[in-house]
């Protein structure tokens, strides 16, 4: 992936696949360059321009940490087992603390 920082902001993105598992835990993709800031009241969007998944979804950032993950449009927490094998083409714009 690649990234730029500008001041607090933070512009990344990434082409990966997921890796093909049957865990059922909620999917969170960590390797983010900056730890995103630690506030309450932000939602950093991840924006999804392209998956070959099945379902659709979206994401967010986690705060106080370089991780994000993913939820369905109702808002249900995406699990690995349903990103498995997935390609997904992202990006995400966030603020840190420094």
């Amino acid at each position: 992936g690649t990234y730029a920082k500008i001041g607090r902001m933070v512009y990344a993105g990434c082409v990966f696949t997921y890796p093909a598992t049957a865990d059922a835990s909620n999917a969170v993709v960590g390797g983010l360059p900056v730890a995103i800031e630690n506030t309450t009241g932000n939602t950093w969007a991840v924006t999804i321009g392209f998956t070959n998944a099945s379902l659709a979804f979206t994401g967010h950032g986690i705060n106080n940490s370089t991780a994000m993950n993913f939820d369905t449009l109702p808002g249900v927490t995406v699990t690995n087992a349903q990103l498995s094998g997935s390609t997904l083409i992202l990006s995400i714009t966030y603020r840190t603390a420094a």
